[in-house]
């Protein structure tokens, strides 16, 4: 008797609760389709809305005259370009070398960093093991050289 008067509160409490949420959803629907037409703009659509749209499209469309520069009628007129080419500057290029930084680059990065001897010493228990994975990788990538 106790398990079924247990149930049946269960049962309220999730009726009540189902229907609290239905009335939270359903009420701003009901708001919206009684807005008495404050939401929607009545005018949109209507012969002047439209004929006002259209003139500013065609104003927009006509071109204005063209203005004369500095109280002058003629256009103005720039400088002549300057016929001399740009300079060719002349960049070294350093032969090709095969490039080793890749290697060990997290042991190498750990002693960089401003950090006590004895944390530097615990960094390189896990540095060392990933760097000897990413080793055949530092290798394959040491061909694209510097």
């Amino acid at each position: 008797m106790m398990k079924s008067t247990k149930r049946e509160k269960e049962r309220r409490f999730s009726f009540l609760g189902f229907g609290l949420a239905l009335v939270f959803f359903a009420l701003p629907a009901v708001a919206w389709a009684d807005s008495g037409g404050w939401l929607l703009n009545e005018d949109d659509g209507s012969e002047a809305q439209v004929n006002e749209a259209l003139a500013g499209a065609d104003e927009m469309l006509q071109p204005t005259g063209e203005v004369a520069l500095r109280g002058v009628g003629e256009p103005y007129v720039g400088p002549e370009p300057d016929p001399k080419p740009n300079p060719v500057l002349e960049i070294p290029h350093p032969p090709w070398k095969y490039d080793t930084d890749y290697f060990f680059g997290l042991s190498r990065g750990l002693f960089r960093e401003d950090v006590p001897t004895g944390v530097k010493a615990v960094g390189l228990l896990g540095s060392v093991p990933l760097d000897l994975v990413g080793l055949p990788f530092a290798a394959l990538g040491g061909f694209y050289g510097s």
